[in-house]
């Protein structure tokens, strides 16, 4: 009886920890080519050049070839994307880094005199305390949390890209 009722607890507590299966992108209906209006009308190739020109530069205007050259060089936003992208792509390898053991030390030195002496007299001697520590971490991935995390901040990062 306790043998059963340790292998049903046992059963329990592993099927409790399981986790969802590996993500799969799911098949979308959308069609193999999509077609609007610009897009069956722009059939001429001088159309298309027009358009993968500098616009701007068509009117010969200085001062709006100017101001855009200088919106194009000061666009925050590009920079702000670029920047946010860099913070995804650190997240991204402080994830993976999980998968490693981690180590620290750390250390300290103290001197100083004691405020009473334990013999009665007011001879106070020196002392010296030195401490130094040494940890070793690392955390089995046995049901999966590292990995996903991992592939969470992939995908994080794959989307700040985009």
């Amino acid at each position: 009886m306790k043998t059963t009722l340790l292998l049903l607890l046992v059963a329990i507590v592993l099927t409790g920890c399981s986790v969802g299966p590996d993500f799969r992108k799911p098949d979308s209906a959308a069609p193999a080519e999509w077609q609007t209006r610009d897009s069956v009308l722009t059939l001429d190739s001088t159309a298309m050049a027009a358009a993968d020109t500098a616009w701007w530069e068509m009117f010969g205007d200085t001062v709006l070839t100017s101001l855009i050259h200088t919106a194009l060089v000061e666009n925050n936003d590009v920079r702000i994307a670029a920047a946010r992208v860099e913070e995804f792509m650190g997240l991204y390898g402080v994830s993976k880094s999980d998968f490693f053991p981690k180590i620290g030390a750390t250390g300290s030195a103290l001197r100083g005199q004691s405020l009473l002496s334990g013999d009665g007299t007011n001879v106070r001697p020196t002392q010296n305390v030195f401490d130094v520590n040494v940890a070793a971490t690392w955390e089995i991935d046995l049901w999966g949390k590292v990995r996903r995390a991992t592939e969470a901040a992939r995908a994080n990062l794959l989307a700040a890209e985009e």
